[in-house]
């Protein structure tokens, strides 16, 4: 992507192994999102539009593309493609156009709306310069906006492609905004620079894009279950609710339970489903980038590096799936508590109810008896039975009394009848 002339290129393949600088920067975020970015870009890089979501700049070669990719996998982005060019040494260039491009995007409001982004540091190698050779000695400058100058980038994955080399040396798993950062160095071969920027890295069905697209997306999901403390709060929610529920069900036959234990745990276990709720929204989600990367990633031709991406978050699909599967056995555990301590609780009500019920019963019969056997007919009874005159008081209240336990006790008994009879 570098202007000079062909007389320039032959003349720095004899002063260096590896020349034409260049940075290419791809930002993926939710459409309709990053027009703030883009201005950003086109202000800070004194971009002049040229076709519509085509803007450059003729004196620093720097050219911006935005567009939202026509893809169903797609649907809900937007890509913005930026590429940068710097003469000289390939190293210091490249910390020419981070810094340049880092003092435009200084902190993560800058990079609102954005899943992560893609550094591509790109250069050509000179004639029979090994690529391993080259690589040595400019890797260190490969690195994300938020990098410090300390961290030294690591090769995770190598692939050979048309025109020359990728090495993947960075994944976006640290944070969003600045630290989502996905960095390759791309080097091509010889005089087949702008075979590999057409083809692979710059423009939009360039080869690698969309999977590195659909691989953001995929990141950005671990990240929201991985950072944030969010894995130590899920198995300390995990644990309270396990122990709490099992303590319940060890102690649930000595007839400990009560509602302040139900309400506790009531509330352990509605923050656990609540994180599990959405720990499983966030597996559906990585499940279908997941299976979006399969079919990309197979566009892209495949190779290490593509392959890397699809298997890292394969197995935070797996990881993510755990995490689901592990939280559902203290919630099981928690509703066995709750069912048990309800259906406890729920017979001790019912016990309560029958004696309330059993209670008026009763006193409703001891009422009729006092209203349809008064003292007068007690005399009266007594006169039948040859009770000598005249009759104290106290007999007449013994006789009360007798029939009250009496109908009492029938009606008890009836009332516990009917109950035997239709539980």
């Amino acid at each position: 992507m570098s202007t000079q002339s062909s007389s320039q290129r032959a003349e720095d393949v004899h002063r260096a192994p590896i020349q034409e600088a260049a940075l290419i920067a791809n930002f993926y975020g939710v459409r309709g999102r990053l027009q703030a970015l883009i201005d950003r870009l086109i202000q800070g890089l004194e971009l002049s539009l040229e076709r519509p979501g085509h803007y450059v700049n003729k004196t620093t070669v720097a050219q911006l593309d935005h567009f939202d990719p026509p893809a169903i996998s797609a649907h809900d982005a937007t890509i913005v493609q930026l590429a940068l060019n710097a003469p000289g040494a390939v190293e210091s260039a490249w910390h020419t156009l981070r810094a340049q491009l880092a003092a435009i995007l200084p902190d993560d409001a800058a990079l609102e709306g954005v899943w992560g982004y893609t550094l591509i540091y790109q250069a050509e190698l000179a004639q029979s310069v090994l690529p391993s050779l080259a690589l040595d000695q400019v890797l260190s400058a490969a690195q994300g906006l938020s990098s410090s100058a300390s961290e030294i980038p690591q090769v995770l994955a190598k692939t050979d492609l048309p025109g020359g080399w990728i090495r993947l040396v960075a994944l976006p798993l640290e944070g969003d905004g600045l630290k989502a950062a996905t960095v390759y160095v791309a080097l091509s071969q010889p005089d087949s620079n702008y075979q590999l920027v057409r083809d692979v890295l710059y423009n939009p069905t360039a080869a690698l894009l969309m999977a590195d697209l659909i691989a953001h997306k995929g990141y950005f999901q671990v990240r929201q279950y991985r950072l944030g403390g969010v894995p130590d709060r899920y198995r300390q929610q995990m644990d309270a609710l396990r122990t709490h529920a099992g303590d319940i069900l060890l102690n649930l036959p000595a007839g400990t339970a009560d509602l302040g234990e139900l309400d506790a745990l009531g509330r352990q276990y509605s923050a656990l489903i609540v994180a599990v709720a959405n720990l499983h929204s966030l597996q559906v989600g990585l499940a279908r980038q997941v299976d979006n990367y399969t079919w990309w990633y197979k566009q892209a031709g495949k190779g290490e590096v593509v392959e890397y991406h699809q298997r890292f978050l394969e197995v935070a699909l797996q990881e993510l799936s755990l995490m689901v599967d592990e939280g559902q056995r203290p919630l099981e555990a928690a509703k066995m508590a709750v069912d048990m301590i309800g259906t406890r609780l729920e017979k001790e009500q019912e016990r309560k109810q029958q004696r309330i019920e059993t209670l008026l019963a009763a006193t409703a019969a001891i009422l009729s008896v006092l209203t349809l056997v008064d003292k007068e007919a007690v005399r009266g009874l007594l006169e039948s039975l040859g009770v000598a005159q005249p009759i104290d008081i106290f007999p007449v209240l013994g006789v009360q009394l007798g029939l009250i336990v009496l109908v009492a006790l029938l009606a008890i008994f009836v009332i516990r009848l009917i109950r035997a009879r239709h539980p």
